[in-house]
């Protein structure tokens, strides 16, 4: 019958056993790490580059993209200047060839104030710079007589309209 717990000189305990597993043990480690390793770092290589090339498509796009929003909203900037400047050079062109009185300035700025709401203040000034008609949002509650007739002339806008002779958007 076999021992089931061998003892010191059986010879399945034997040193000689002993000293051979190891050395099996840890070149059974070794090929395995250096498979693994070699399994790993070209996956791990891949990754890397992988991982390089999709940020630079990435950001490849996001470049693009943000120039197709900077043409786009540069164009519409453009277009909402051109029709608002022509606007208010059809305006004085019409004040220039019929001036008519205060009341039927103010309904002319008036018109125009409401076909491009985007301006918030319109004014008509004679060649000394005084506010001859004027339109504007009214939410402060201003008083006509107030802005009536003040002199605008130390306003930016005032000499280089005059310089120009031609009316100012700003």
């Amino acid at each position: 019958m076999q021992n089931p717990f061998p003892t010191d000189g059986d010879n399945l305990t034997s040193r000689e056993l002993s000293e051979s597993v190891p050395a099996r043990t840890s070149l059974q480690r070794t090929l395995t790490r250096a498979l693994a390793g070699f399994g790993l770092l070209p996956l791990l290589l891949l990754g890397v580059v992988a991982g390089a090339g999709d940020y630079l498509v990435r950001l490849n796009q996001a470049k693009t993209s943000l120039g197709a929003a900077v043409t786009a909203a540069s164009a519409d900037l453009d277009l909402f200047l051109i029709a608002h400047r022509s606007a208010v050079q059809q305006l004085a062109s019409e004040f220039a060839r019929s001036p008519g009185d205060e009341g039927d300035l103010v309904a002319r700025l008036e018109r125009t104030r409401a076909a491009f709401p985007d301006f918030l203040t319109m004014l008509a000034t004679d060649a000394e710079g005084r506010v001859i008609a004027g339109s504007f949002d009214n939410r402060t509650g201003i008083d006509r007589a107030i802005w009536h007739g003040i002199d605008v002339s130390d306003r930016a806008y005032f000499p280089q309209a005059r310089e120009n002779a031609a009316p100012v958007v700003s």
